[in-house]
Formats: structure tokens, sequence, C-alpha cells
């Protein structure tokens, strides 16, 4: 239930900074709600998990891109990634 997940305030922020930016890289996403990696990536899973978000880990440049998945979402997270994203492909979404 989307309801219960988001009713954790952490998860809560982390969701509306990403429905704002529709896609960053993990470190933009760290410094945006100010919390430790392990928590951040703890619920981030939670959320990828029920559907919420997705995350990327492309192979160049190193760097996990975290997204909304919507048009815009993927749009942004290939164009942050510059590379594929475990084989999601932009002209794939259009």
């Amino acid at each position: 239930n989307y309801e219960e997940v988001l009713n954790h305030p952490a998860r809560r922020a982390i969701f509306e900074k990403l429905s704002e930016a529709k896609a960053m890289t993990f470190s933009e996403l760290l410094k945006a709600v100010n919390m430790p990696k392990a928590v951040l990536s703890w619920h981030l899973y939670i959320l990828e998990r029920h559907g919420l978000i997705k995350v990327c880990r492309p192979v160049k440049p190193r760097r996990v891109i975290v997204f909304i998945p919507d048009s815009e979402g993927i749009k942004k997270a290939v164009k942050l990634a510059g590379a594929e994203c475990r084989g999601l492909r932009y002209d794939e979404h259009l």
C-alpha cells in the first residue's frame, strides 16, 4: 500500500524531492534530504520495492541515479546517466 510506505517521514521526504526533480544522483539526493547513506539506501530500497521509484546503476559514469518511473523521470535519468540504466533506454520510452 503506497500510503503505508509514504507514511514514514523520511520516505515521504525522499519521494517529494524526487517528484519535484524527477531524477537525481544518489549524492544529490543525499544532500537534499540530509540523512546518513545507509538510512537513505534503506528507504530507497523500500520505495523501489513498492514501485514508487527506480534506481539505475550505469557502468559509466559510475554513479547511482534515482528516478520517478514516468516518462519525464526516465528521460532525465538517462540524461544523467549518460549510458544505459540496467537496460533502460530512452528511445524505448518515447
